[in-house]
């Protein structure tokens, strides 16, 4: 059968955090909570400048899974708003393993 794991999983996550505020845009979410003080960016790559100028527009830090940008102009972009803005950014790559 299958692995019914994941789904117990996903339960526990949903009783522990099921009050987290779910959005469907980005900017909703920075519109409404501006007492985040940072965002992690984890979405499709063609996505990550866009998201992360409008966090760093809202004075948000940024953390942004690889790839930063699909462009040389979207990394300049970014470049200045970090300097213009203050915040503190970083790019990464996410991973994990489990044994469960």
């Amino acid at each position: 059968g299958a692995d019914g794991r994941p789904r117990e999983k996903g339960v526990r996550w949903k009783e522990q955090y099921g009050k987290a505020r779910k959005y469907t845009h980005f900017q909703a979410m920075l519109d409404e909570q501006r007492d985040i003080e940072a965002v992690l960016i984890a979405t499709p790559d063609h996505t990550h400048a866009v998201i992360a100028a409008a966090a760093m527009r809202a004075g948000k830090h940024v953390y942004v899974q690889k790839p930063l940008t699909t462009t040389v102009h979207e990394s300049r972009v970014l470049d200045e708003l970090a300097t213009s803005t203050g915040v503190v950014t970083q790019m990464g790559n996410q991973g994990h393993s489990s044994d469960d």
